[in-house]
């Protein structure tokens, strides 16, 4: 059966699969850098929050989407909702949404 764009149902749950994988390979990357380096110079376990990767990454693009999202999207998304998600461990924000894949 063929179903939007004209996929398959097959060739769409193997694309949300390779997705879901990436996603928890880009996970488990940030994970072994960002937190168990900094355990293992430091010996003290601290998770870093995905804004704070976001930023060390590339901060313009961080600004970037604020201001989209506020201006164009909606005022309220961004400091209830994002800046909440942007405060979790970053495995935490990629690892669940890979999990529903």
């Amino acid at each position: 059966m063929v179903g939007a764009f004209g996929w398959h149902g097959e060739t769409a749950m193997r694309l949300l699969r390779l997705i879901g994988w990436l996603l928890i390979l880009a996970a488990l990357f940030v994970l072994l850098r960002y937190d168990a380096w900094g355990w293992y110079q430091t010996r003290t376990w601290r998770m870093i929050p995905a804004g704070q990767v976001w930023f060390d990454i590339h901060h313009s693009s961080l600004n970037l989407a604020q201001a989209v999202i506020e201006r164009y999207v909606a005022r309220f998304l961004w400091f209830p909702v994002i800046a909440t998600i942007l405060q979790w461990p970053p495995c935490w924000c990629w690892a669940y949404p890979a999990s529903c894949c």
